[in-house]
């Protein structure tokens, strides 16, 4: 049996002929058994478990970033066989060892929440021209009424973890009305969010929306054409804006979220209800609309449960071997042995294997 840790470090170096180079790295705290299989061919593949907990606790780590190094580390627990394995080979087009991070491997806790408006008082809307707010209207028009507007909708309770990363984030609508010649015509509409973690709701005040400050995230938004009332509209992701807003100071789990919408170009106009419960027949039923939808990860540094990629040695200078009751070190070997070499019975020379992968792009 042995055992896979990582080196506790974000930058580790390559290994070294020093003496005691190996042992003498500091591990991480997580460490995953194995028993890896019987060897019964040569060139046949040879993979360890999930090492997830191990690379989590790398890249959680204060000056991680994605491009930087990884160290594994491989030791001796129980039993005397050894397994023979190459230390840089290309087998079927690929350098190994390496280093696979495949979906939902590098996991992260999802969290998956809705945030119904209460009432019309969450939105609210300014003419852009005059500054006049109207509050408690019992539809929205994006972008155009009489002029040109500003929609201001606050949504409550948004469950998010402060730093979370979001992964999708959405604004759905029940159509109100359908005008022909106008709920057809093309509007290209800007997305963003009011940058506070603490939106006051929509007030009478003029200029009130246009007084606030934006984010620096926006999404364009072209939407289709309404056809018929009551059924949905939903924006493109939203997830840059509502990350930005989460990862500022003093954002908590509860927290409020403003989402505005501005006119950008086109003559159309799309007419949502202000707060209506939706219908049955779509997949919002019994959902007071507008809704912010929202899934988001957090609990590993940031990083996402849909990483794919892999990273390869370059050549045998990237991994080496340690003899433990010596310290010696065996640098650019054409195999490592997991992790006893020689007899072990005779020679009781338990050898612990280090391996430096580079450049984990899939990782942040």
């Amino acid at each position: 049996m042995a055992a896979a840790q990582g080196e506790a470090n974000v930058n580790p170096a390559l290994p070294t002929g020093t003496n005691g180079d190996v042992s003498s790295r500091a591990a991480t705290a997580a460490a995953v058994a194995w028993q890896p299989p019987a060897t019964a061919e040569t060139h046949a593949d040879l993979v360890t478990p999930d090492i997830s907990p191990v690379v989590r606790e790398i890249i959680a780590m204060p000056g991680w970033a994605a491009g930087n190094s990884m160290g594994i580390l491989f030791g001796h627990v129980a039993g005397d066989g050894s397994r023979w394995v190459e230390s840089a080979r290309e087998n079927n087009g690929i350098m190994t060892p390496q280093l696979v991070i495949q979906p939902g491997v590098v996991s992260c806790d999802a969290t998956s929440g809705i945030s119904p408006v209460t009432d019309r008082t969450n939105s609210g809307e300014e003419d852009v021209t005059t500054g006049a707010i109207d509050l408690g209207s019992s539809d929205l028009e994006l972008m155009t009424e009489a002029n040109e507007q500003v929609v201001s909708i606050v949504f409550d309770n948004i469950d998010i973890d402060a730093g979370a990363t979001v992964t999708e984030a959405m604004v759905v609508f029940d159509i109100d009305e359908v005008r022909p010649g106008q709920s057809d015509a093309e509007v290209t509409i800007s997305i963003f969010g009011e940058a506070s973690v603490t939106p006051a709701r929509p007030g009478q005040t003029a200029y009130n929306l246009t007084s606030r400050s934006p984010t620096a995230a926006n999404v364009m938004w072209q939407p289709e054409s309404s056809t018929n009332t009551h059924e949905i509209l939903t924006t493109p992701n939203l997830a840059d804006i509502v990350t930005e807003i989460v990862a500022m100071d003093g954002w908590a789990a509860g927290n409020s979220v403003n989402i505005m919408f501005g006119h950008t170009s086109g003559a159309g106009t799309r007419w949502v209800e202000s707060s209506r419960t939706a219908s049955g027949g779509t997949d919002y039923e019994g959902v007071t609309l507008p809704a912010l939808t929202y899934t988001s990860t957090a609990g590993c540094g940031g990083t996402c449960a849909t990483v794919d990629g892999m990273s390869s040695v370059t050549g045998r200078g990237d991994d080496s071997e340690e003899k433990v009751s010596s310290g010696n070190i065996d640098l650019t070997s054409s195999d490592l042995e997991l992790v006893h070499e020689g007899s072990v019975s005779t020679d009781n020379e338990q050898v612990r294997d280090a391996c430096h992968c580079d450049e984990l792009h899939s990782l942040a």
